[in-house]
């Protein structure tokens, strides 16, 4: 147990030194959190998420990833307004999640999940 309790300890740092994982947000009022059963906290665009970069272009985007979630590989790319974004807990591997030319969009990963490698896309229809 304290093994798995170090391993997910390691999700979230505030490792400035690293370019790698790191947290791009381009636009007003885009917010990352991390959160467990009892507290969620507001990451700046210094902090690193291990396992995932993430890039956000717009405003008002909303991000809430586990802190006992385990990423490798992963990136995250959300173009457009007022979009949410979730991960629960689980295991998720090489695998992109992108909402791009979408308002009001979610993408919202349930707890208990393995995700081997995918490619999750959210894009409004161009009629």
């Amino acid at each position: 147990m304290k093994i798995l309790k170090s391993v997910l300890s390691l999700i979230w740092t505030k490792n400035k030194a690293s370019k790698k994982n790191k947290i791009k947000l381009l636009g007003k009022d885009n917010k990352i959190f991390i959160f467990d059963d009892k507290n969620e906290n507001l990451l700046s665009k210094e902090d690193r998420i291990n396992g995932i970069k993430i890039s956000v272009l717009g405003d008002g985007n909303i991000i809430r990833i586990s802190k006992n979630v385990v990423l490798t590989g992963c990136s995250l790319v959300i173009i457009g307004n007022n979009n949410f974004f979730e991960i629960g807990d689980g295991l998720i591997e090489d695998t992109s999640f992108i909402i791009q030319k979408s308002n009001d969009s979610q993408l919202v990963i349930a707890s208990g999940i393995f995700i081997g490698s995918a490619k999750f896309l959210i894009e409004e229809p161009c009629w």
